[in-house]
């Protein structure tokens, strides 16, 4: 972390100037961090606290991997759900991967779905991707709406591969398909869907830290109406699609041995094999709102910020008496949560005046807001403040408001989801080796890809496809704007997008009609359905949440983000805990610490030039030969003769910039290094090198012209010696345009 905050304070990297008044600052002022849950990217926060950010006041954990991991790891807590998932979707064996991963088998699904007339609307596979565990939603929900196209499709694979692997993986696939798997799966597909869209709330840097408390809560509810009140047997979804689908007919398919096998009918759904389903979910949804009240706790800073939120002031002008009472000791209680973590002074009248400025500028906002003159939270209370300037301060002083309003603005957003999906796209563009020789390349690269993600104007996107296709011909054009080889015989043919807004929309009519109940009572009702089928792991997982939500609670406590009331009579205790769990937290870091330096002190050893073979590229530098006459002198490593060019370790150059191009192909093409006297001469601990082993990693391709064999036959000879050796990774093609239709 100082490195990449001395390279942002480096204003001209050419000279190398830092401004170390700007790097003083930052680490000054730094007072928000925020990881992924796991241990070793923790660790690395506190140590950046500790040794170079001075006033951090929340060591966050990233709200959208939290939200992911209600789906990863309550199911994983579910045998037999974990079975199901298994069966249907994540299996290598399954009819899921057997569609995704062949290209002719996706060819016969989707001519199954344009040939089922009740399908409400056509894809051309499953969507399945196996590196991101949230996105099983897709393939969940395609699997049990498209069900009879995908049993049709087995049932030809089937009948026309028999004797093959995926014959009998079709033939697994139409055979173990029951019908309380598939309810079962349905089910998980609508819990999939509702958390999904609790991710994609969170999995963007532009998210509204006013409206997190407000989104759990309704995400709960929602939970809360479909399994626990049993909504999902009605309202319109993947469990009541899949009830009609086995209802409305059986299906059959002829098995080894001549066997029937029959799937649905009236019948096939008894009352007991639904309440069976159910009663897993509601465990379910008790293992979600315990991971909820651990990974979101309501001492939780962010949680905090739903003070600024104004929509519940849309809602309470509807409401009287105990309800707006709520609201407000709700909203005093975030306020000195927020005044005491920030350290603004609260004691006394200073406590009263802080909620005196938050109500004066909350009614300008309000107002806003409900005017649209502001489009959102944030915007609605960025325009009050700024109405009140200069003279109006006097009369409306906003100095304790202003501590906390800025924090909120700052926590908006707050994710490492960004970071994250940057990754994704440096690693969809280079793939798993160098694209380019040189570095700056892959950098201009990815800044130019990052580019055309965000902001790149649609004048430079068109001047890029112009040059595109003169050069080479017209780019593919994207998937919207192409034709379909087989389109929808229906011309009102539904799109997966519509279909899944009117489940999303039939749900949240549902929520509404009825009131969110406190979280005790559904846990208490959720584990009352589903006690018959509480497994081990599910009070494995339960003991995972609360050491959680235990250190979660000290945490805060050690901030004091902890309200006097929260604390009660439990402080000597959770003083004690924290001590332990310090001292604890301290012997585990000082062992990190001796292993980085370990580390550190191996990674400085000069090994890398003993016993290599360097080949001299110096022409007639005398100062430089007499430095490398002196350097073997102490180093074990062996001048290359002129034969040995190709097989030499290091190639030396007086200048990386002016290196010969006999250096320069050399290293290149056998994958070794092209460095510079002083790497050599410092037995690697100074200078510049660059290796080459990694580019050549993989197998590359490579054209030769005719007029380059016969205006550079040197540089040709070295060429050609230089791919036709021995295990070289360098395959000539015999046409330019290769690289362009391959």
């Amino acid at each position: 972390m100082d490195k990449v905050i001395g390279s942002f304070c480096t204003l001209d990297c050419d000279s190398g100037d830092m401004d170390h008044e700007l790097r003083q600052h930052i680490c000054e002022h730094a007072e928000f961090l925020q990881a992924d849950g796991a241990s070793d990217e923790q660790l690395t926060m506190r140590f950046a606290e500790q040794d170079l950010l001075t006033n951090v006041r929340l060591l966050d954990r990233d709200p959208t991997h939290a939200a992911r991991r209600l789906l990863r790891n309550a199911w994983r807590a579910d045998p037999y759900l974990e079975s199901v998932l298994d069966q249907y979707i994540t299996s290598p064996e399954s009819m899921t991967a057997l569609i995704q991963y062949s290209a002719d088998l996706k060819h016969l699904f989707e001519v199954a779905v344009l040939s089922d007339d009740n399908a409400p609307f056509s894809v051309r596979n499953l969507g399945w991707a196996a590196h991101r565990f949230d996105s099983m939603t897709r393939p969940l929900s395609r699997f049990i709406v498209l069900f009879d196209s995908i049993w049709a499709c087995g049932i030809d694979v089937w009948n026309k591969r028999k004797g093959t692997r995926p014959g009998e993986r079709a033939h697994s696939f139409l055979s173990e398909s029951s019908a309380e798997s598939l309810l079962q799966l349905a089910m998980l597909a609508d819990g999939s869907a509702e958390t999904l869209d609790l991710v994609r709330f969170f999995d963007r840097e532009t998210f509204d830290s006013a409206s997190v408390a407000e989104t759990l809560t309704q995400f709960k509810h929602r939970l809360d109406t479909l399994f626990v009140q049993r909504e999902v047997l009605q309202c319109p979804g993947h469990t009541t699609h899949i009830i009609a689908l086995l209802r409305a007919k059986e299906k059959t398919a002829v098995l080894k041995h001549g066997v029937l096998k029959v799937l649905g009918g009236p019948d096939s759904i008894p009352l007991d094999l639904i309440d069976r389903c159910i009663a897993r979910m509601c465990n379910w949804v008790k293992l979600v709102y315990a991971r909820i009240a651990a990974e979101f706790p309501n001492h939780d800073l962010v949680n905090s910020m739903s003070v600024f939120n104004l929509g519940d002031s849309l809602e309470a002008a509807e409401q009287t008496g105990n309800y707006a009472d709520t609201m407000k000791k709700a909203r005093q209680e975030s306020l000195l949560r927020l005044s005491q973590a920030f350290g603004v002074a609260v004691d006394g009248p200073n406590q009263q005046e802080l909620f005196r400025q938050y109500m004066n500028l909350r009614r300008n906002a309000l107002h806003l807001l409900r005017t649209g003159k502001a489009a959102s939270n944030a915007e609605a209370w960025r325009l009050a403040r700024s109405k009140l300037k200069d003279k109006r301060l006097s009369h409306h002083p906003t100095h304790l408001i202003d501590v906390v309003l800025c924090r909120y603005q700052c926590l908006n957003g707050f994710t490492t989801s960004g970071v994250e999906q940057s990754f994704s796209t440096f690693v969809r563009t280079l793939g798993d080796y160098r694209m380019h020789m040189q570095p700056s390349l892959q950098e201009h690269l990815l800044r130019v890809v990052l580019a055309a993600e965000s902001c790149m104007s649609k004048g430079f996107k068109a001047i890029c496809e112009q040059i595109w296709t003169l050069r080479f011909h017209e780019f593919r054009k994207p998937i919207k704007d192409r034709f379909r080889r087989e389109p929808s015989a229906s011309s009102n043919a539904k799109t997966e997008t519509s279909w899944q807004n009117q489940r999303r929309s039939a749900l949240r009519a549902a929520a509404a009609s009825s009131s969110v109940r406190a979280e005790e009572d559904v846990s208490q009702d959720a584990a009352g359905v589903g006690r018959h089928f509480w497994q081990p792991g599910h009070n494995e997982e339960m003991k995972v949440l609360e050491n959680l939500a235990k250190d979660a609670r000290l945490e805060a406590y050690a901030r004091n983000h902890l309200l006097q009331t929260e604390i009660g009579d439990d402080g000597e205790a959770l003083c004690q805990d924290l001590q332990a769990r310090q001292s604890k937290r301290k012997k585990q870091e000082d062992e990190h610490r001796r292993a980085f330096e370990k580390m550190r002190r191996l990674a400085k050893r000069p090994a890398m030039v003993v016993d290599a073979s360097v080949y001299l590229h110096l022409g007639n530098a005398q100062h430089a030969l007499d430095d490398m006459a002196s350097a073997m002198t102490r180093q074990n490593f062996t001048l290359s003769e002129e034969s040995e060019v190709l097989s030499s370790d290091y190639h030396v150059v007086a200048r990386l910039d002016a290196a010969p191009v006999q250096a320069r192909l050399a290293a290149a093409l056998c994958g070794t290094a092209l460095c510079n006297m002083m790497y050599i001469t410092s037995s690697g601990k100074d200078g510049t090198c660059i290796a080459n082993k990694r580019a050549l990693s993989i197998q590359r391709r490579i054209w030769i012209s005719e007029p380059f064999l016969l205006e550079k036959p040197a540089e040709a000879d070295l060429l050609l010696q230089a791919i036709s050796i021995n295990g070289s990774n360098w395959r000539v093609v015999p046409e330019q345009t290769w690289f362009i239709t391959r």
